[in-house]
């Protein structure tokens, strides 16, 4: 059988500045690791673009070590584009870490010396600190320098290539041999919601969109409403395309939906108080200054104890306003709680103790959060837009994200009515979900009918 190529030129250079996976590069390493236990190295391959070589390279990727929790600097070392330290954490984590300060300098420089400080004399708190243990033992594995495909071979991108048109061009010359080539499309919010991205990653989406009809065998959507939208921009376009729908998983990797999760020694203080969890990347299109303007309103109106209010995620588009808005009113501060970049452990942790969660999300390709709350049983408040229904369809609560009072009467109805709350919950434990095995099956059989 011809073998299948996976490109993750963008979770090799995500790596690079984070320490942590979030949407895309936790879709694609799902579905990936799963692929190539179960067919093994011969029938699944990986393939990135070595941008300091201006090459393209390929690897088995079941000889890496199996471990549902992402390494950033295992992966780069492993692929041989970073020495391992067995002392000091990798220049790139330490900027990861560092990037939740990028509002203010002064308290910048003073966490990163922290961070050199804590390296020196206190290492058990880098722990603490979101670090992982240095993966100075760890060896390269082979990695080889490639100039083509295979022709029989199938060229799948699961990501985001859109940075790296050398990766396009690479994939369009595959097809122009009579290789299959298949795209996966997440959404097309950079086309139709440009105000939600810089205008340059706009122009680069939309340059890759384009092309990538031209040269696509086919296109798998991870919802009715992309393929939708996909559809609907191809014709605007003159140009047509083969769509087939794969929706996402619910299943959080790592997890199984009963088994309680260990609090991780920097979420304490959390297992000691209620909580509303906001999980996803911090930036303007999720909503989440909403979210704070909401809580400041509950606070005024309740006479019980408001939960603390927990945003767990990256610092993304519009996160300077959000961050504004915390240091400027110190009771609002007190009633929020920023985990910036979460790991898996901490994510699930947060996940499976909170009293439910809000994604009250302008525009989702899928919206993986809503589901991943349903893998540990919790109830949502999500938008009623675009792919979000989809997810969990009418085990949840839908609001109207651009009306803060849909959204604040969502929310205060589960605060306030605890029955109703609790029932929603059994409805979700006996509900079926979707793992990512099932996921990472059905994908594979898209490409071979490719």
């Amino acid at each position: 059988m011809a073998r299948i190529y996976f490109d993750v030129t963008d979770v090799v250079e995500y790596a690079k500045k984070n320490n942590t996976v979030t949407g895309i590069q936790r879709v694609q390493l799902n579905i990936i690791s799963l692929l190539a236990r179960k067919h093994g190295g011969d029938l699944v391959r990986c393939v990135f673009l070595d941008l300091q070589r201006d090459t393209v390279c390929e690897f088995d990727p079941s000889l890496r070590e199996a471990g549902y929790e992402f390494n950033g600097e295992r992966l780069l070392i492993d692929l041989g584009l970073l020495r391992p330290s067995r002392f000091f954490p990798s220049k790139y984590f330490v900027k990861s870490y560092l990037r939740r300060y990028s509002a203010n300098k002064l308290q910048r420089t003073l966490h990163k010396f922290g961070v050199y400080l804590a390296a020196i004399f206190r290492r058990s708190y880098l722990r603490k600190m979101g670090f992982h243990a240095a993966a100075g033992g760890a060896k390269a594995i082979l990695v080889t320098r490639i100039e083509q495909l295979p022709v029989a071979a199938s060229y799948v991108n699961l990501g985001a290539p859109w940075w790296f048109p050398q990766m396009r061009d690479f994939a369009a010359a595959h097809r122009a041999r009579g290789g299959t080539v298949v795209e996966f499309v997440y959404d097309l919010s950079p086309v139709i919601y440009p105000e939600y991205f810089a205008p340059r990653e706009s122009l680069a989406f939309n340059e890759w969109l384009n092309r990538s009809l031209d040269h696509a065998t086919r296109a798998v959507c991870i919802s009715e409403w992309t393929a939708k939208d996909l559809r609907k921009y191809a014709q605007a376009q003159g140009k047509a395309v083969t769509t087939q729908v794969v929706p996402l998983a619910h299943e959080f990797v790592g997890f199984d939906r009963t088994t309680r999760v260990t609090t991780p020694s920097s979420l304490v203080d959390l297992s000691r108080t209620e909580f509303v969890l906001c999980a996803g990347t911090i930036e303007f299109r999720k909503n989440n200054l909403a979210m704070l303007k909401i809580w400041t309103e509950l606070a005024n109106e309740l006479t019980a104890p408001l939960p603390l209010l927990v945003f767990a995620g990256k610092y993304g588009k519009g996160s300077a306003e959000f961050q504004r808005a915390l240091s400027q009113d110190a009771r609002l501060a007190e009633r929020v709680r920023v985990v910036h970049a979460p790991s898996d452990l901490n994510l699930a942790w947060l996940y499976q103790n909170c009293l439910f969660t809000a994604y009250p999300s302008q525009y989702e390709g899928w919206g993986l959060p809503v589901g991943e709350a349903a893998w540990f049983g919790k109830f949502c408040v999500a938008s009623h837009v675009t792919s979000i229904p989809e997810v969990c369809g009418d085990l949840i609560d839908y609001v109207d994200p651009s009306n803060m009072g849909s959204i604040k009467a969502a929310v205060k109805r589960v605060l306030v009515d605890r029955d109703y709350l609790r029932e929603r919950e059994r409805a979700i434990a006996s509900a079926e979900l979707r793992t990512w095995s099932r996921v990472a099956d059905e994908i594979y059989q898209s490409i071979l009918s490719a």
